[in-house]
């Protein structure tokens, strides 16, 4: 039976200090890996478990068609500063309430450049999975559930510091080998590396 799924790419700014939130929906799975042997997209089973392993190695591909382009754009003030450290860096508060109503969504917030999570304030949620990854100069963090209820309410935050790009490549972590897709699939199916550069394009790209 088809049902609907999203992605919500968001990107912090910090001048002015907003969240730019884009949001794609389509109908069936977003979530696919691709097979070698074969050289095509396969869509994967809708496991929390075993998508969210996919996606902790970098190798998760989400079925986001250029054409479509994103159906929503939002413009949020969920991210305020809080204070400063004894090392004169800045501290912000990510903090937002995402409502859901389809059965599977991931949500994936990308940080200003050279700027890093305090994983430790990623709160914990039920049948939700929350992973930090690394591209380049950005750091990012993704929330995943899959087949929940007809609505689900996501309790998203964290604390994150800088810019600050020596601490910020102290904390790089190992970055997985690149997955290379042919040209033609990469109209449809995005890397989950790719999706810095489309939370950060300016709209109407």
């Amino acid at each position: 039976m088809a049902y609907l799924s999203e992605c919500v790419l968001a990107a912090i700014e910090l001048n002015p200090v907003r969240v730019v939130e884009r949001v794609y929906r389509t109908a069936g799975s977003i979530f696919y890996r691709w097979q070698f042997k074969e050289k095509k997209a396969v869509e994967l089973q809708p496991n929390l478990a075993s998508v969210f392993q996919i996606l902790q190695k970098g190798r998760l591909l989400l079925r986001l068609e250029d054409r479509t382009g994103p159906k929503e754009t939002y413009e949020r003030s969920s991210v305020k500063k809080t204070k400063t450290d004894s090392s004169i860096t800045k501290v912000f508060e990510f903090k937002h309430r995402y409502v859901s109503r389809n059965p599977s969504v991931l949500y994936h917030v990308v940080l200003p450049e050279f700027c890093y999570c305090d994983e430790k304030t990623i709160p914990m949620q039920q049948n939700i999975r929350s992973a930090t990854l690394g591209n380049d100069k950005r750091q990012s963090v993704t929330w995943l559930n899959i087949e929940h209820e007809a609505r689900r309410e996501f309790y998203l935050r964290f604390l994150f510091y800088g810019p600050n790009e020596m601490e910020f490549r102290k904390r790089q972590k190992k970055t997985t080998k690149e997955l290379d897709i042919p040209a033609e699939s990469k109209m449809t199916f995005k890397k989950i590396s790719d999706l810095a550069s489309l939370a950060t394009c300016s709209p109407g790209r």
